[in-house]
């Protein structure tokens, strides 16, 4: 079943054109990566698939629906969730409250609820803040609950972010380089929990630099070079392509794994 189309995507600023007929599909229960050198429209894609941008040209549909007009927060409410690239975060608030920030779109109550309180609101509460402490333990941030989010290091904040984005009950995640500024010990870990995100249902697509990750994990990689989609299959099969090696990869990398 194929979760999220991007039919034809085009995006302009002014004269520069970072997304030219772009077109890719995501199936479901996958992990799908985009590749490709800085400025090669990566991050304008994930802008534009979840409404943070409107494409100049072409469509997104994400379960079958058009969502290319819809806003970011309803994009959200239908399933479909992003990270950034660089960490944003809450970070003042704790590490409990941040994720609790994401069940925000899935909760019942209103305000006027909050103030007189109905039995069924507080069952409510405290399956938010038990479902928080599930996505905790699985980001590997069990016991950081009353931490400030800015206290934790970088590649905790970005298992935070990652775990706010869970516990918006998505569909689909897509995370923008949740590698970047890691530690190889934490990016094992971090594959590891790519891959019981997966089994648990979720799609993702994703965003990396670091090669090796993206091979050992994807299922299917897609590559961009100057806002055009220059090669797609499975990893085995974009690394061997001609055009990527010279685009992206390099000689000298293909030598290494030699």
């Amino acid at each position: 079943m194929i979760l999220l189309k991007v039919n034809g995507v085009s995006k302009s600023f002014g004269g520069l054109k970072a997304l030219n007929n772009v077109s890719v599909e995501v199936a479901a229960n996958t992990i799908h990566s985009i590749v490709g050198p800085n400025g090669s429209g990566k991050t304008t894609l994930f802008n534009v698939v979840t409404g943070f941008s409107r494409p100049t040209a072409g469509t997104i549909e994400f379960k079958g629906e058009d969502i290319t007009a819809l806003r970011p927060s309803d994009i959200t409410f239908r399933g479909l969730v992003r990270t950034f690239q660089n960490v944003l975060l809450f970070k003042n608030l704790t590490v409990l409250e941040n994720v609790l920030v994401g069940r925000h779109c899935r909760l019942k109550a209103q305000a006027v609820h909050s103030v007189y309180r109905p039995q069924w609101v507080v069952e409510e509460e405290a399956a938010n803040v038990r479902r928080a402490r599930d996505l905790l333990e699985l980001a590997g941030l069990a016991g950081y609950e009353s931490d400030l989010a800015k206290n934790l290091s970088y590649g905790e904040q970005k298992r935070l972010e990652l775990a706010r984005a869970l516990a918006t009950d998505p569909k689909m995640v897509m995370l923008d380089e949740p590698a970047a500024g890691t530690t190889t010990a934490e990016a094992e870990n971090l594959v590891d929990l790519l891959r019981q995100i997966r089994d648990m249902g979720k799609t993702i697509l994703l965003i990396e630099h670091k090669m090796d990750m993206v091979m050992s994990i994807s299922d299917r990689v897609s590559v961009l070079n100057f806002g055009t989609k220059i090669a797609e299959g499975s990893p085995a099969e974009v690394i061997s392509n001609r055009q990527v090696i010279e685009a992206y990869l390099g000689k000298r990398w293909l030598d290494a794994q030699a």
